[in-house]
């Protein structure tokens, strides 16, 4: 028995029609669970076999819609419901967050350009008494802008360079953010914190953290004030929910990076006999251009035709059985979703 994904017209389902190639803006990356549990000291490499989730925003004018679309994940291959949400990056002990809007706005300050030449008048990155962060956006236009700074107002650092300052405990003697550009890592953002981040454990950690993605639904009426930067950033800070009801995604890496990770032959291991990692980065958007029906087919004769919607999750581990299992499913589905 194989998943089959059946053809059927032109999309119509207006999330699952923001999957083009033009809207997929960032995506999202997990790290090995050694580099995780060790508080980012050992380890610091990419979980093996994951298929990274990416992040589409709405071109239309005045849409700013965006949807997150997720292909491997123990509850399944989803892309959510697309509406209006806030995106930020932030580093530190996010586990410790209980009310948001006081982690990010407690004695925030903007952080200086790590480059003397860069002039900026308007910073990309801030920090607060225990975070660092970032805004993102809430639109396609602000999204694009957003990450172009953090590029831009980083120091550039190579992987080797952030394995030996973790593993020395070398990041507490100042405030800073980097952008990986060399090795495994590149793409992503890191940050430190002056006097080491707080766990809430009474010792600090003197290494850098990684930026993860925060992201929660906004009314309409709050775009303004979620948009704002520079000297009215203070307004974005008062539509951030003072609770922790928001989804915690994994870390942040560029759309460049998170493609060169597909098209790896090294990295999407176990897919060969399926699908290439490149192709299933092609693939994946023929579900923003015509609808795909999940489908079982026995002795290649296809039963159980279930259209593909935005907003459910398919194939979860649980009915896969197993990880090697819900994975195979997940890329047979992608490689046969039609063009035509």
């Amino acid at each position: 028995m194989v998943c089959r994904a059946l053809g059927m017209t032109v999309q119509d389902d207006n999330t699952l029609k923001l999957i083009t190639a033009k809207n997929r803006l960032f995506g999202t990356i997990d790290l090995t669970t050694q580099a995780i549990d060790s508080n980012y000291k050992n380890n610091l490499t990419l979980k093996v076999g994951q298929i990274p989730s990416t992040y589409f925003f709405s071109s239309a004018l005045f849409e700013n819609t965006s949807t997150r679309y997720r292909p491997f994940h123990p509850q399944g291959f989803i892309a959510t419901s697309s509406e209006m949400r806030m995106y930020w990056v932030l580093a530190g002990y996010w586990n410790t967050i209980g009310n948001l809007n006081s982690a990010i706005s407690t004695d925030f300050a903007p952080i200086a350009p790590s480059l003397p030449d860069t002039k900026a008048s308007i910073p990309a990155f801030y920090e607060s008494r225990f975070f660092v962060y970032a805004p993102i956006g809430v639109d396609k236009t602000g999204v694009e802008a957003s990450i172009r700074m953090m590029q831009k107002q980083a120091t550039p650092l190579s992987t080797d360079a952030l394995v030996t300052m973790n593993r020395d405990d070398k990041g507490g003697d100042k405030t800073a953010v980097y952008y990986i550009n060399d090795g495994a890592l590149q793409g992503m953002f890191w940050a430190s914190k002056q006097g080491g981040w707080n766990s809430g454990s009474g010792q600090n950690t003197n290494r850098l953290f990684p930026f993860e993605i925060i992201d929660y639904p906004i009314p309409e009426t709050a775009f303004p004030e979620a948009a704002a930067r520079g000297s009215d950033f203070p307004e974005a800070l008062k539509v951030v929910p003072a609770n922790n009801q928001v989804h915690f995604g994994h870390s942040l890496m560029t759309i460049e990076a998170i493609e060169a990770y597909y098209k790896d032959p090294n990295r999407l291991v176990g897919l060969d006999n399926v699908i290439t990692g490149a192709d299933l980065w092609t693939r994946m958007l023929r579900l923003g251009a015509y609808t795909q029906s999940l489908g079982y087919s026995a002795n290649t004769r296809p039963f159980g035709a279930q259209r593909i919607q935005s907003g459910t999750n398919y194939l979860s581990l649980t009915e896969a059985g197993d990880l090697n299992r819900q994975k195979q499913l997940v890329t047979e589905l992608i490689a046969n979703f039609v063009d035509n």
